[in-house]
């Protein structure tokens, strides 16, 4: 105020620093997209990711198994019929490759390794077919990408049930 005339705020020199509620406001959906992701997304692969930390390699059983336990868990979680039908779906194709593994299971060992990582296999097997029980995890996790994105920042809908409605 130099000549009697107010000087706007963005010329006086100081910084507003933005409402705290707006910042928590604009946060809060991104909070409840990672945390989807986490709890939906990682969690159901915990056994196998555990596995190839503890054992550097992934046993195509376990990699089977999680795949059907994965989709199905994908399935239950999606509001999507079209997602909820695939991997229903996918899941029961994956367990009954699962169960014809485990019944073919011998004492011939062999490794290789899909997409950087040591699979091995006990028995009758190929391992070259392994990328496709990959791509049955990786779908079905591109499509919690997609369809949470959708729920949680475009919508704008809580993520734990529990909270909904509670302003948290």
């Amino acid at each position: 105020m130099a000549d009697g005339h107010a000087v706007p705020p963005e010329h006086s020199g100081s910084v507003e620093s933005p409402d705290e509620g707006e910042i928590a406001k604009w946060k809060e959906p991104w909070q409840n997209y990672g945390l989807s992701l986490l709890f939906i997304g990682i969690v159901p692969l915990l056994p196998i990711i555990i596995e190839l930390f503890v054992s550097g390699r992934i046993t195509e059983d376990s990699l089977i198994i999680a795949a059907a336990i994965y989709s199905i868990a994908v399935a239950l979680a999606s509001n999507n019929r079209f997602y909820f039908g695939s991997f229903f779906v996918a899941s029961i194709v994956e367990s009954a490759i699962y169960g014809s593994v485990a019944k073919a299971n011998g004492s011939n060992v062999t490794t290789g390794r899909v997409l950087g990582l040591k699979i091995s296999s006990d028995g009758g097997s190929a391992l070259s077919d392994n990328k496709y029980i990959f791509i049955a995890i990786i779908l079905p996790f591109a499509s919690v990408l997609v369809e949470r994105f959708s729920r949680h920042v475009r919508n704008r809908e809580e993520f734990f049930e529990f909270l909904k409605g509670r302003g948290i």
